[in-house]
């Protein structure tokens, strides 16, 4: 059959030796005709774990290159597996080694595959990893537990039990990295040419690119995919690229024969996209402010004129607001720890170019770099926090001191990016509420009173400056005392306004 001697044609001959060309023009070669031994020899040497059989993975793998089509790939399999078992014996193997016609003819030298820098996967691709994953598990791997029912983290998924592994040892031992060893390409190419690339209803897996996605790979797996699956809503035209997909792990571009910088790499994709999809696990906390290669995706996004989204799991959503009212405090200290200089990478030398990169992108250092995403992060808090005061005005009321405590810091948010104007607005709406609920002389009442005095004082409005600070030192003295610091601060700080009022 037609099918047989493509497929016995892709490996027999001077390629099945393999070799150690980078992608580029294929070369061609003429093939001598096959034998028993040569072929028993590509078959030992295409089981990997040398259990005496072929699984669908280990063929698809030995594919990589031939120039078969992913249709083609499938049917030579289910051509061969004679007995439906999911499983080419060596018998089988060699029965259709004898039904290929002997004569040499012109075929392509496998070649490692290329990332796939302006591929996205979509939410039918999310939907179906169970079954991808299953249906490449490869490796030997007999079973395969559902990996997004798993605690496992991104690189767990990547490396598997892998000493690699910085999180330790991954739970399977199925891992992306072990299912393209063998033709060290990126995933994508690898479910195209197993023929995975769309869903039963005929939604497509991978599409252009519109949104790159900034994660660590020490967070959870399943938690990122179900945090894109909501950001997305249901938009079955999103489709991100995700590195762990489109990134050829064997051969990324930045150490191929002719390597791409990080720029032309990854800031290409970003800027294909010009929108990032930052996911911070946890988001009070989140360790990707401290990964060299968020920061780097970060800046990139913002250098190119980008949008930077940020997108929070469901726990996170629901705990939005009690964590931004509650632990407002930390989460304004967290954001202002990050430092660029201090960021860290897995392999040391991904670090010290990216940060050499980072600190070279506007020239001012990695102050300005610092400033630009505790900025952007603000910005988006802004954001994000105004959208959920919204719904809680309609269920809580918006004389709620409920309401009052998120648009406080709503405020303080407005004060630490510059738009004072808004600030004010905001502490003049908390200041109504908690008069009215708290009293005058309340401590919260008092830090309302203070905030607004800083608001007025950045606009150089000292004198309702001078008057808020008077107010909340009255009320700080009345709560805490008259020598406590907070009173003695805002009498100092009402000092100084009337000082500069008489310059």
């Amino acid at each position: 059959p037609r099918n047989l001697n493509k497929f016995y044609g892709s490996f027999e001959g001077p390629s099945a030796r393999g070799g150690s060309q980078r992608c580029g023009a294929p070369h061609r070669v003429r093939r001598a005709a096959p034998t028993m031994d040569r072929s028993r020899a590509v078959f030992e040497r295409w089981d990997l774990n040398g259990d005496g059989v072929l699984d669908f993975t280990e063929v698809v793998a030995g594919c990589l290159g031939t120039g078969m089509e992913p249709e083609e790939v499938s049917a030579m399999f289910e051509q061969m597996d004679v007995n439906g078992d999911g499983e080419i014996s060596l018998d089988e193997w060699l029965s259709g080694a004898a039904v290929y016609k002997a004569n040499a003819y012109a075929a392509v030298v496998p070649t490692p595959g290329s990332s796939r820098l302006t591929t996205g996967v979509t939410l039918a691709f999310f939907k179906d990893l169970p079954s991808i994953f299953l249906k490449l598990k490869g490796g030997g791997v007999k079973k395969l537990p559902n990996v997004l029912e798993q605690d496992i983290t991104t690189e767990q998924l990547v490396f598997g039990q892998s000493a690699r592994n910085t999180t330790g040892p991954g739970p399977t031992e199925w891992c992306i990295a072990g299912a393209t060893e063998k033709g060290r390409c990126c995933f994508i190419e690898l479910c195209e040419l197993a023929g995975l690339t769309a869903a039963a209803n005929g939604s497509p897996y991978f599409a252009p690119v519109t949104h790159f996605v900034s994660h660590t790979w020490g967070a959870n797996f399943p938690q990122l995919v179900t945090t894109l699956e909501l950001y997305a809503a249901g938009d079955n035209k999103t489709s991100f690229f995700l590195d762990v997909f489109a990134i050829n792990q064997h051969v990324p571009p930045w150490r191929e024969s002719t390597p791409k910088t990080y720029d032309e790499a990854l800031g290409a994709s970003i800027a294909v996209c010009r929108r990032t999809v930052l996911v911070l696990q946890p988001w009070v906390k989140p360790t990707s402010l401290t990964r060299a290669w968020c920061l780097f995706e970060i800046t990139t996004t913002l250098d190119v004129g980008g949008t930077l989204d940020v997108a929070l799991s469901q726990a996170d959503r629901e705990l939005f607001v009690e964590t931004l009212t509650e632990n407002f405090s930390d989460i304004m200290q967290n954001l202002s720890d990050i430092d660029a200089s201090k960021a860290t990478a897995t392999v040391l030398e991904d670090r010290d170019t990216i940060l050499k990169l980072i600190e070279s992108k506007n020239g001012k250092g990695f102050r300005a770099v610092n400033e630009a995403v505790m900025g952007a992060i603000r910005a988006w808090l802004v954001e994000a926090a105004s959208a959920a005061l919204t719904g809680l005005e309609e269920s809580a009321g918006a004389a709620s001191t409920e309401v009052a405590n998120l648009m406080h810091s709503i405020g303080t948010l407005y004060t630490s990016i510059g738009r004072y104007k808004d600030a004010l607005d905001a502490f003049g709406r908390v200041l109504e509420v908690r008069r009215q609920v708290l009293g005058e002389q309340h401590p919260e009442t008092a830090d309302t009173m203070y905030n607004m005095a800083n608001a007025y004082e950045q606009q150089e409005q000292y004198e309702p400056a001078a008057a808020s600070y008077d107010l909340a030192g009255d009320a700080y003295a009345v709560a805490y005392g008259v020598v406590h610091d907070e009173t003695l601060d805002a009498r100092k700080l009402a000092a100084a306004m009337r000082e500069k009022l008489a310059i």
